[in-house]
């Protein structure tokens, strides 16, 4: 049995492992000696540092692989034998041989123990927004009358001036190129798949200028609410993230088991995942989305596929103990 410790400043973006780790723990297959939850020897956000039987593992969600936007630690990659990047790139593998591949993420609630199992327990009741993993998880099934679904936000651009430096500039122009293509991804949906597609945007004041008629009231964003709607959908639809990154979307989407288009991925992941249908613009989109709403037997496929890439890559204590087995 492995011995551990776990330290982290916690964030929404490392959830995932922490629950990993403890799920784990729960099956005794490791033994967590030691949890620090107030922890700032990392130097960056979104790190989970663990010492796993002597040896230092990195355990980074940050949204990109930029150095120059502190999405890489280099201190931390220094300290640690192992360094596990979500956004994993070919350009971090050539310059950081002990950086590996963690994949898809997404917020479930870490249970440290009994009583936070209760407490959290009576919170859920009360519809509070407490996400366990099992809450994603469903059974491949098909239908004769598929839906899609494509819930999306938009991002309020920065101001930037002629005193905006080259990072600033990029992440704007990013920006508006992101709320672009979701927009017009929207008005696509709207006008060829109506009837069988739920779609909406964040409600924020660049929604109320841009997109006002898109926008959905706080009970259907509300993720309780998304969850259940991602499972009586099919098809579900992602597109890429700031600074390239993989969605938060896309994670849950294989953890439901369904039937994905997304723009291409950016980033590499484990076993190399490639379930799931890509567009570069609205005309490959519209094709995507018609030949899945058409083609029952290749929407099941992909289903049993995710499903299966869930249980054996994405899987909270699958992930973990993933990286574990590659001490």
């Amino acid at each position: 049995m492995h011995n551990v410790t776990l330290s982290f400043k916690y964030s929404h973006h490392i959830s995932q492992y922490i629950y990993g780790f403890l799920l784990l723990k729960k099956k005794n297959i490791i033994n967590i000696s030691k949890i620090d939850k107030d922890d700032n020897s990392a130097s960056i956000q979104h790190i989970l540092r663990a010492d796993v039987d002597g040896k230092k593992i990195v355990y980074d969600a940050n949204d990109g692989d930029h150095i120059e936007r502190n999405f890489f630690s280099i201190p931390d990659y220094e300290w640690c034998d192992l360094y596990f990047k979500r956004s994993y790139s070919e350009n971090l593998a050539k310059n950081f041989p002990k950086c590996r591949p963690l994949g898809f993420n997404y917020e479930i609630k870490p249970v440290y123990g009994i009583v936070d199992n209760f407490f959290g327990n009576i919170r859920r009741l009360l519809g509070k927004e407490i996400v366990r993993h099992y809450d994603l998880e469903t059974t491949p099934k098909v239908s004769n009358n598929p839906r899609v679904l494509f819930l999306t936000r938009l991002w309020e651009p920065e101001v930037i001036s002629e005193e905006s430096n080259s990072i600033e500039i990029e992440k704007y122009n990013e920006i508006k190129k992101l709320n672009k293509l979701r927009v017009d991804a929207l008005n696509m949906l709207s006008d060829n798949f109506k009837k069988i597609s739920t779609i909406g945007i964040n409600d924020i004041e660049y929604s109320r200028k841009i997109a006002p008629n898109f926008i959905l009231p706080k009970t259907q964003t509300h993720r309780r609410h998304f969850i259940y709607m991602m499972k009586n959908h099919e098809i579900c639809i992602t597109s890429t993230g700031l600074h390239q990154s993989t969605g938060w979307r896309f994670g849950e989407f294989i953890a439901s088991s369904r039937a994905i288009i997304s723009e291409p991925l950016e980033y590499i992941t484990p076993g190399n995942f490639n379930n799931y249908l890509p567009f570069k613009n609205i005309e490959e989109l519209y094709q995507s989305v018609d030949r899945l709403v058409n083609d029952k037997e290749l929407r099941y496929e992909m289903m049993e596929k995710n499903n299966h890439y869930y249980n054996n890559y994405l899987k909270p204590d699958r992930l973990i103990l993933n990286t574990l087995l590659s001490i």
